[in-house]
This record gives structure tokens, sequence and C-alpha cells, in this order.
């Protein structure tokens, strides 16, 4: 009879101890996973479905910015109000240049705070008498702008973001990617002027002020999921603790 219940006990214990094993793994096992999926929709970036590459329309509708900028110049002397909308468009040709991050964020947003201020200097332009050379270009410029905007948006990479993205709000994923460091990815087609209108630096600290008051204290965020998590846990040590004591308990 004590023999028998030292084995089980000590097969309990050896299931206890493959549990933790487990739960040890599967952060790695995960992370592996979704490194390769994410790296997959990345790709999508800089070749998608229809060899389309969102960097080089990035590079084309910079290109178009700049030579707008170069059209703009020409009357700046004669016109000071065109001053500021060619100061604002320079500093976000700029910005774009600039912007990299592993999610594709600020590359978007940028992006979209750039066609922004060529729309507006564009539309100043109209406004003054140009030279007949000059007349046509702000349009074919903000045209040619717009076209590789919606060569980005239509990019099959923005379905695969949102695929992945999707992935990573699945159980239990949703709860190991905390230990993983697998961020999502934006996609380029959800960047619009007034989501992203703190890129522009005057208005970064008022957003951020704003976002610091409605977001949860770390201390109510770490204990909510610490909680989150040893629920889990016990749920899977019960599951595992029932099927191993039913299967000794079998004849």
């Amino acid at each position: 009879m004590k023999v028998g219940k030292k084995l089980k006990k000590r097969n309990i214990l050896g299931a206890a101890i493959m549990t933790g094993l487990i739960l040890a793994a599967m952060p790695m096992g995960v992370a592996h996973s979704l490194e390769g999926l994410r790296e997959e929709a990345e790709g999508a970036y800089y070749y998608d479905n229809a060899g389309y590459a969102i960097y080089d329309g990035l590079d084309k509708r910079r290109e178009a910015a700049h030579n707008l900028l170069t059209v703009a110049r020409k009357y700046t002397e004669a016109h000071s109000e065109l001053g500021p909308y060619v100061e604002e468009l320079e500093y976000q040709v700029q910005a774009s240049e600039n912007a990299y991050d592993d999610t594709f964020y600020w590359v978007g947003a940028t992006n979209a705070e750039m066609g922004a201020a060529a729309e507006a200097l564009a539309a100043e332009l109209e406004k003054i008498p140009l030279d007949e050379k000059d007349r046509k270009y702000p349009a074919q410029m903000i045209a040619q702008m717009q076209s590789e905007q919606d060569k980005i948006e239509r990019s099959s990479y923005n379905d695969a973001a949102r695929e992945f993205n999707s992935r990573l709000q699945v159980f239990p994923v949703n709860i190991l990617r905390n230990f993983t460091g697998v961020k999502e990815l934006v996609p380029f087609d959800e960047h619009g002027v007034v989501d992203t209108a703190y890129v522009v630096e005057d208005s970064a600290g008022e957003a951020l002020e704003q976002a610091q008051q409605v977001q949860v204290p770390e201390e109510d965020m770490a204990e909510a999921f610490a909680e989150q998590v040893e629920d889990q846990v016990e749920a899977w040590a019960d599951n595992i603790e029932e099927t191993v004591e039913g299967a000794l308990e079998r004849p």
C-alpha cells in the first residue's frame, strides 16, 4: 500500500517537473516561431507579392517632394508667405529620410506627415502667379506622390502585417509574447495625418502627456499580468495533475 502511494507521489512529482520544463520551454519556442513569421511578413516591405517595394515607393515620394521644394524656393523671396510651408516640408522630408524603427511605425508616420506638408505647399503655390513653365509642376508632383502612396497602401505587406498581428492576440501567444520581445508590425494603410500629428516636434510633448494621463500605472499592469499568468499556469498544472491521477487510478 505504501509502495503504491510512493509511486503515485513520484509520478505526480514527475508530471509537475515536466510541466515546469514545458512552461520554461514554451516562451523560447513561441519566440522562434513568431520571429520566423515576423520576418516573413516584414519581407513584404522590401518585396511584396506583386514585386513592389514600399521602401522604393517612399524614395519616389521624397524625390517628388524635393522637386516641389525646388520650384517653391524660386518664389519665396517674392512671396514670403511660402516660407513656413517650405520649411515644414523640408523638415518632414528630412524626418522621413531619417525615420526607421523595427515596427515601421515612424516610417509610415513621417511619410504621412510629408504628404500633408507637400499638399499644403502645393495649395499655396496655386495662389501665386508662377512662370508658365512652372505652373504644371505643383499638381504634377502631388499626383506622383499620391500615385506612390496608393501603391504603398495596396501593397500585400499591409495584409501580411495585419495577419501577423492577429496571431499575436491568440492564446497562449498573447501571454507568452511578453517574454519574447517580438513586436507588432504597423500597416502603412493605417497611417493618417490626424493620428500621427505628434510626429511634429512641437506637439510631441503634448501627446506624451495625454498618453500618460490615460495609461494604467506600471505596477497595476505588472500585477494584473502576473495574476493572469499565475491563473493560467495553475490551470495547466491542474489539468496535467488530473490526467496523471486519472491514469494512475485506472486498473
